[in-house]
């Protein structure tokens, strides 16, 4: 009789043990080298890790994201609204930083340093109107995502006003007027731009949004670069005061354009988060 043990059976007991059971030779050996690949206890049908089947099953639920495509963003149409009032919406910028400070100065009469600081005073008011226009932006589309843009449409139109002012005053103001109404055109004038990349985000599917804000940029830059050249050109026909206040009118134009997207942004919205489900991704919990 056999005795039961503790330890494992070798495989050259296996092997004895199937040469006493009438094994050919062959059969031996090939017993012998499964011993040596698999251990004592090895056996080959052994369970896979259990680890590596969940990251296969993952890797077969999430696909490789497909590269984006121009067409499918420009398919977007809010997209299109976005870009576009990027246009003449960067016309006064472009005016407001490379002509504003020496006509202030040529023009009106202030000193290089008071000139100096109405712009200080525009960038300052720019900053207060960046974090106001944000956080109103914020609660207005907490209660409907149409409301942002009717924010851009007044903010936008109304900072025509004291930029207009300032530009055609011809110096008789004085230094904290002026400061005053460059400190209010900068507060108006920036309260589109963080309702504009929020819009964007918005309407974009993740995997967009790299290209979408890349687009976004160059049709800012474009403005930016063909605002004093136009500008340039109307001072040779019109002069530098009737010129400059024509380029804040470019506003106008950029603010209508981006009330328009109240007409389009909760279907492209509701559409980039319909395709952001399907794929898998946007609204999973953060893991902390």
């Amino acid at each position: 009789s056999y005795l039961a043990t503790s330890r494992p059976i070798s495989a050259h007991s296996r092997a004895g043990v199937g040469r006493r059971h009438g094994a050919t030779r062959e059969e031996e050996s090939d017993r012998f080298l499964d011993g040596l690949e698999g251990g004592d206890g090895g056996s080959d049908d052994q369970e896979p890790d259990s680890s590596t089947a969940s990251a296969g099953s993952a890797a077969q639920s999430c696909p490789p994201t497909p590269p984006t495509r121009w067409g499918d963003l420009l398919r977007i149409p809010t997209v299109w609204l976005l870009l576009l009032q990027g246009v003449p919406g960067c016309i006064p910028w472009g005016v407001i930083s490379a002509f504003l400070p020496d006509f202030l100065h040529a023009e009106h009469g202030l000193p290089v340093q008071q000139a100096t600081l109405v712009m200080t005073a525009f960038s300052a008011g720019g900053m207060g109107g960046t974090l106001v226009g944000g956080e109103a932006g914020q609660r207005l589309y907490n209660a409907s995502a149409r409301l942002p843009p009717l924010l851009m449409l007044a903010a936008g139109s109304l900072g025509v006003l004291p930029m207009w002012a300032l530009i055609a005053s011809r110096g008789e103001w004085g230094f904290w007027p002026s400061a005053a109404c460059a400190a209010a055109g900068g507060f108006l004038a920036t309260q589109t731009g963080p309702n504009v990349r929020s819009t964007m985000v918005n309407v974009t599917r993740s995997e967009q949004r790299g290209v979408a804000f890349a687009a976004f940029t160059l049709s800012d830059d474009v403005g930016k670069g063909a605002g004093p050249f136009l500008i340039a050109t109307l001072v040779a026909q019109r002069g530098r005061e009737r010129a400059f206040s024509l380029a804040m009118l470019f506003w106008l134009p950029c603010a209508a354009l981006c009330a328009a997207t109240a007409l389009t942004v909760e279907e492209d919205q509701a559409r980039a988060r319909s395709a952001q489900k399907r794929a898998g991704r946007g609204h999973a919990r953060p893991t902390i």
